[in-house]
């Protein structure tokens, strides 16, 4: 694997855009010593090894698709062109797509083909290219889009993530992506290791999320709703810890404020292993999904969605 970006696909490469070519450059030379999640493991994936994500060298996908299921300002009236990508630089014991990203299914692609997915998820009518946990595979996502672009992508990009990310990386991402779409899932970093294996958590989530918003400090949305740049952070309510998440959304208001759109989320439903965890094993209640949802409003927020409970 040569990680001189300017020798992958130089015929679709606008090689003008010195400061893309650049960026993806620092990302490329990161695969040698990887830090692009906050893992940190420092492996040489471009000989092959790989670090806790267990992700190769080559990018995977397990699929993509008109994605109607997103935010309202995400799905719009055409759907979300989504990508999912397989790996995950955290091990959720929950993950409701874990033969994604725990069971590694999927294909691989190289950095045209990705392009092309992109270009016919456009074609399709997509609002946007959604970007399901890229982190492990950032260096040729960006190489793709970069590539796409060269070929007539206009759609913004979203950045679908566990909201778990390094922030000198998405000081780089913040040239190619136009909406975040991030989780804030944990205010205790004893949970976070033990259900994701996620060390300082809360810590590390708080600069992401702040450096996601000054890329993108307004949500900008045309004229039918559609969102066009911004941020929209997604809170994932877990059973036993609607506590929790009422000081995420404290946390959030406090670094953030109340204009921040959040994306509440009361479908958690145990899966993987979690069926065999006591204290995850069960969906959430009605007076946990109450008690959450009635903080949001008494803390002020005035932009986003609730999920009904079911």
């Amino acid at each position: 694997m040569n990680n001189n970006l300017r020798s992958i696909h130089p015929e679709y490469i606008n090689t003008s855009n010195q400061k893309l070519l650049q960026l993806k450059e620092e990302l490329f030379n990161n695969l040698s010593c990887c830090t692009l999640c906050p893992n940190n493991c420092k492996v040489n994936r471009l000989s092959g090894k790989v670090g806790k994500c267990k992700a190769p060298i080559k990018t995977t996908i397990a699929s993509y698709s008109v994605h109607n299921g997103e935010e309202p300002p995400i799905s719009g009236t055409k759907g979300s062109g989504t990508i999912f990508f397989s790996f995950c630089t955290l091990s959720c014991i929950y993950c409701q797509n874990y033969p994604i990203s725990q069971l590694h299914n999927g294909n691989e692609v190289n950095d045209k083909e990705l392009a092309e997915i992109m270009i016919k998820l456009q074609e399709k009518g997509c609002h946007n290219i959604n970007l399901v946990t890229p982190t492990q595979f950032l260096p040729f996502i960006l190489s793709s889009i970069i590539i796409a672009k060269e070929m007539g992508l206009k759609i913004p990009i979203v950045y679908n993530s566990s909201g778990w990310e390094n922030v000198d990386i998405v000081k780089i991402i913040k040239y190619f992506i136009d909406v975040y779409l991030p989780d804030s899932r944990y205010i205790n970093d004893d949970i976070a290791i033990e259900f994701s294996k996620a060390y300082d958590y809360s810590e590390i989530n708080k600069y992401a999320l702040l450096e996601m918003k000054k890329n993108q400090p307004k949500n900008i949305f045309d004229k039918d709703g559609n969102i066009l740049k911004g941020l929209i952070i997604r809170v994932l309510i877990l059973p036993h810890y609607a506590e929790d998440v009422v000081e995420i959304l404290k946390n959030i208001k406090d670094k953030l404020g109340v204009d921040t759109y959040i994306s509440l989320m009361s479908q958690y439903h145990p899966c993987y292993k979690a069926l065999d965890d006591n204290k995850l094993n069960r969906k959430i209640t009605e007076e946990e999904h109450e008690n959450v949802q009635s903080s949001l409003i008494k803390l002020g927020f005035k932009n986003g969605w609730t999920q009904d409970y079911e």
